[in-house]
């Protein structure tokens, strides 16, 4: 009887400890801190699960750049636009910049009209619900808005308020804005954005795979140059020729500009470089010319690529030489022959020497049969 006793109080208490080790458990997962992996791998940022964080793990789930957790509050807005209307509808934290806030306030200035907002900030969840909304929209990040389009002056067209209002937020120096559109083609909203995330970083190469080539006096050299953008944006890059080629060359670009996109497997554009040297270039002359390659706004260094032209005049061919003096010598065998029977003969032939047919000189061929 005994016996049996202590068997239940063990199981009993081995059931005890075995609830207390789930709870134990439960607990550890409720409040544990663990490392998620955002941005491709390439940020590694500490989460809490807690409200907030269930938040970034939205960002997290779907593999784009997870804000840090002091970007997020649940108040803020300025004079006309409230933190209420900016904020996600599904959330009670939301990204709300200084910039869009700064921006929306100007676009209102300049308008003349209340501005209304169908969407500020969005969780990616939201985002993911919006008709046509990019995986990457800057909505995420409390940097876009998209505004109503009413008919504020009343003549029953809203297409005119719609650029007006677009026309107010380029004006407020919004990086990018559209018109939207429904399904009828009446203007709908107009977005704008005041930034992107992160933020642009600005970096660009130049490649070219020859560097030198040769040219006879008059010909042309085209490079093939090409613009990498290893930046995490689109990039517009300017393009020029510095350092200009000595006189009577010229140096041309197919473009001045190229938008390079930056994108897995579209980071690349081409352009090309023609050289040209002067028709009466020496042998060896050469020229030396720099292409510059600017980013948008000159945000980041220039990048460069020198390149050279020389020139070659091609040898007159030894044969060539036969050639002529057997024509000569039968040339003037038969005019010796038409004047037979004459005192004295000479022959007279000008004659023009080509190297190439870029350099030329002039002779006299002269023959006396006396």
């Amino acid at each position: 009887m005994e016996e049996q006793l202590t068997m239940r109080g063990k199981a009993k208490f081995g059931r005890i400890v075995n609830v207390a080790i789930c709870l134990a458990i439960s607990l550890m997962i409720t409040t544990q801190i663990f490392t998620v992996v955002a941005n491709g791998g390439n940020d590694k940022k500490i989460v809490n699960l807690d409200v907030l964080d269930t938040l970034r793990m939205q960002y997290v789930n779907h593999d784009i750049v997870v804000p840090e957790r002091y970007e997020f509050s649940t108040t803020g807005g300025s004079e006309h636009f409230s933190f209420g209307e900016l904020k996600s509808p599904d959330s009670d934290y939301a990204i709300i910049t200084t910039a869009l806030l700064n921006g929306l306030e100007t676009t209102r200035a300049d308008y003349g009209y209340p501005l209304y907002i169908n969407s500020g900030y969005r969780t990616p969840n939201h985002n993911d619900a919006v008709p046509g909304s990019s995986p990457q929209s800057t909505h995420m990040y409390g940097l876009a808005a998209d505004i109503d389009v009413r008919d504020e002056d009343g003549d029953g067209d809203l297409n005119d308020d719609a650029q007006a209002i677009k026309n107010a937020t380029d004006a407020a120096g919004a990086t990018y804005s559209y018109i939207g559109y429904d399904q009828w083609g009446n203007p709908t909203h107009v977005h704008a954005q005041w930034g992107s995330y992160p933020p642009q970083n600005y970096d660009i190469e130049l490649s070219c795979p020859e560097t030198s080539k040769t040219v006879e006096p008059g010909g042309t050299a085209d490079f093939n140059i090409t613009v990498t953008n290893n930046g995490n944006g689109k990039d517009t890059v300017t393009l020029s020729v510095s350092g200009p080629p000595p006189s009577d060359w010229s140096a041309t670009l197919s473009t001045t500009s190229l938008e390079v996109e930056c994108e897995p497997g579209d980071t690349e554009e081409s352009f090309t470089l023609s050289v040209t040297a002067p028709s009466d270039a020496e042998e060896s002359d050469s020229a030396e010319v720099t292409v510059t390659a600017t980013s948008e706004g000159g945000q980041s260094p220039s990048v460069t690529a020198s390149i050279t032209v020389t020139v070659t005049v091609p040898e007159f061919p030894a044969g060539t030489f036969i050639l002529w003096a057997l024509s000569l010598g039968i040339l003037t065998l038969f005019l010796f022959q038409q004047r037979r029977g004459r005192r004295e003969s000479k022959i007279r032939v000008p004659l023009e020497a080509c190297r190439g047919c870029y350099q030329r000189d002039s002779m006299m061929y002269v023959a006396t049969n006396s």
